[in-house]
């Protein structure tokens, strides 16, 4: 193989990884600490809570979570973010934080009491069906930049884009799961 070629196979395959999670969901854009911080503090974290984080990414989420909760669950389908974050929730040997490979579409949620996510609104539009359908009455909803259109966001920072909203008040004209 001369060098071209394999010049042109790597930009192939390094422009297939990047665009690969924006079939799925969302591409790649790390939250901030600042965001990060306000996320947190719009969850309110208990020692009793299950977090999600949809679309983990490199899970900074999903360990600040776990130090605060009883347990942070990170899904990413993106193979490569999915080693980077296991890696790094078994170095700091977080027992109560668990990173899935999976489809966020496809992974139950029924035991979460928190969900943040960081996707895109047509992934926000397509899960407002599953949280109608999965989350219990109380589950606490963090999304960053991207909204869940009819439902009333109970806080929201809009300089950082972070909106907070809880089932079963901010969708209050739809029929939830008791």
């Amino acid at each position: 193989m001369d060098s071209i070629a394999f010049a042109s196979l790597l930009i192939f395959l390094f422009l297939l990884w990047f665009f690969y999670t924006r079939f799925f969901g969302a591409e790649y854009y790390p939250t901030t600490s600042r965001k990060m911080r306000r996320m947190l503090e719009y969850a309110n974290l208990k020692k009793n809570d299950v977090a999600y984080d949809l679309g983990c990414g490199d899970a900074r989420l999903v360990i600040a979570a776990a130090r605060k909760c009883k347990k942070a669950i990170g899904i990413e389908i993106d193979p490569f973010r999915f080693f980077i974050s296991l890696f790094k929730v078994k170095l700091l040997m977080l027992k109560n934080a668990r990173i899935i490979f999976g489809d966020l579409f496809k992974n139950d949620l029924s035991d979460a009491s928190v969900v943040f996510l960081f996707l895109r609104q047509q992934a926000n539009d397509k899960l407002q069906k599953k949280f109608l359908k999965e989350l219990k009455k109380g589950t606490r909803i963090v999304s960053h930049y991207w909204i869940f259109r009819g439902w009333k966001p109970l806080k929201q920072d809009k300089k950082l884009k972070i909106y907070y909203y809880v089932v079963g008040k901010s969708n209050a004209k739809n029929k939830i799961k008791k």
